[in-house]
């Protein structure tokens, strides 16, 4: 969750279908229904982020995301 709160570039939502990146966290966006020890089952941890990149340049994606997992 703390990343989610630092990262500047990806938009955090579930998904948009668009060209910009996206950041989820599946265990309380997209998979909060499920039962935790199923999504657990399903490889979906609490700790697992969903990055999906758009057309963002990577290395502007590579460094906000290295900030964020550094504080």
């Amino acid at each position: 969750k703390a990343v989610l709160s630092r990262v500047k570039l990806p938009i955090v939502a579930v998904s948009l279908g668009a060209v910009e990146s996206i950041l989820s966290y599946p265990a309380m966006m997209s998979h909060a229904a499920m039962p935790r020890e199923v999504r657990h089952e399903r490889g979906i941890t609490d700790g697992l982020l969903r990055y999906s990149v758009g057309l963002e340049d990577i290395d502007d994606l590579i460094a906000d995301l290295d900030q964020a997992l550094r504080q």
